[in-house]
């Protein structure tokens, strides 16, 4: 797993990655037409997680800061920011996220909260695990 740098401009979080092989836009054009086509996926790259769910919602994670981006909401996709560029991407962030048992929180940044239940969370805390203890051993 490749070690990855970030710094913040304005909402915006630029991600230092060595890998040039990312692509994330075309890894999040992946996971909507997954959550078009009702499907359940959890895809974990670095520190971002990438899951669909079956209700046809798509979100992108940073595990790092816990920051969350909805890619698309009941089959239809969100207004979002990113900028893809060789060695690193940036991402306006809409929300912090919590996961609490099979509650998945989100927070925007005035401290309005929702909760959605019937997300794959406890698949979600176990990826986000693991992947925080990889990255912690590199």
């Amino acid at each position: 797993m490749a070690k990855s740098k970030h710094r913040k401009k304005k909402n915006i979080v630029i991600k230092v990655t060595k890998k040039k092989e990312l692509n994330i836009k075309e890894e999040i054009k992946y996971i909507i037409k997954c959550a078009i086509n009702f499907e359940t996926k959890i895809m974990s790259i670095n520190e971002l997680i990438l899951f669909c769910t079956e209700t046809g919602d798509a979100w992108l994670l940073d595990i790092a800061d816990d920051l969350a981006l909805d890619l698309a909401r009941d089959r239809v996709k969100q207004e979002f920011s990113v900028i893809d560029m060789p060695y690193q991407f940036g991402v306006e962030w809409k929300y912090n996220y919590i996961i609490d048992n099979e509650k998945f929180i989100y927070i925007d940044k005035t401290g309005l909260s929702r909760i959605i239940i019937g997300y794959p969370t406890e698949r979600l805390s176990e990826i986000i695990h693991k992947s925080k203890y990889l990255s912690s051993k590199n």
